[in-house]
């Protein structure tokens, strides 16, 4: 079991974070950033599906890191699905794969390299 220190303000932030994100994804204006010669939108899509993930993932024990991607896999489909039913946003598959990408990279990372990014907060316990 990690024994992580401030486990529960971790949590709460991460609940808040993807809370924020699932408002800014089904908003009907959302803020745009663009630029024409890059698909920043796929590419913000996919890394932040990478940081939630990874950030979930780090929090709890591995029996839950499939439970954790699925959740986050699921999350982007019904948020895509809500965006279409709103008829302000768009249903985009490359969003979807975008997320999956994401939360499926950061599964990698985790079952290959486990407790890399909050390792500093893992309590050693003599």
């Amino acid at each position: 079991m990690k024994n992580i220190k401030y486990k529960l303000p971790l949590l709460i932030t991460g609940i808040l974070l993807d809370s924020l994100l699932i408002y800014l994804c089904l908003t009907p204006h959302p803020p745009r950033v663009d630029f024409k010669f890059f698909p920043l939108d796929k590419a913000f899509h996919f890394l932040v599906y990478l940081a939630l993930t990874s950030w979930f993932i780090q929090l709890l024990k591995k029996k839950y890191y499939v439970t954790t991607v699925i959740f986050f896999l699921f999350q982007g489909i019904l948020i895509e699905i809500l965006q279409k039913l709103s008829g302000n946003r768009s249903f985009e598959i490359a969003d979807i794969m975008a997320n999956s990408l994401g939360a499926g990279l950061s599964y990698y990372i985790f079952k290959k390299y486990d407790e890399i990014l909050l390792g500093f907060l893992i309590e050693n316990k003599p």
